[in-house]
């Protein structure tokens, strides 16, 4: 519990809990915070609930003939069950991505349809996944690409 003292009355406040503050770095806030309008001899009670999260890991590789290596700034798409884009994280010089803090749902995780059309690799599949409510760690969602044959 935290008493906030010192506020100007009646002018809005914004609060939000500091999320280093938090022992369990999969838990983050429901929400990112609230605006209190402080009123003089009145204490507003705030709850910030926390869930669990995920984290969605991988490779990007391309396989050239007979050899493969790794790319990296490729951007890897995080699409919600509507299919709205909402994270994009690029890959290291590993061909490494990581996702952190996903909230429990169905997704979909896919190369950027545009950057692999202005890089000319072939379409990438789209693999879909779910977090679980108390949360998870899935590992190993790696695309291989393959450039697209010369006309």
């Amino acid at each position: 519990m935290l008493l906030l003292t010192g506020l100007a009355p009646h002018r809005p406040t914004q609060v939000m809990p500091i999320l280093g503050s938090v022992e369990d770095p999969s838990l983050m806030p429901v929400y990112k915070g609230v605006v209190l309008f402080p009123r003089p001899g009145h204490a507003t009670r705030v709850d910030f609930p926390f869930t669990p999260t995920g984290e969605i890991d991988g490779s990007v590789l391309l396989i050239d003939g007979g050899s493969t290596k790794e790319l990296s700034n490729v951007d890897i798409e995080l699409l919600n069950r509507e299919g709205k884009v909402v994270a994009v994280e690029r890959t290291a010089y590993d061909g490494f991505y990581l996702f952190s803090g996903v909230f429990p749902g169905d997704y979909r995780v896919r190369v950027s349809p545009e950057q692999a059309r202005q890089l000319s690799f072939e379409a990438s599949r789209e693999i879909k996944l779910t977090i679980a409510p108390d949360g998870d760690v899935i590992s190993g969602i790696d695309f291989k690409l393959r450039m697209t044959a010369s006309p």
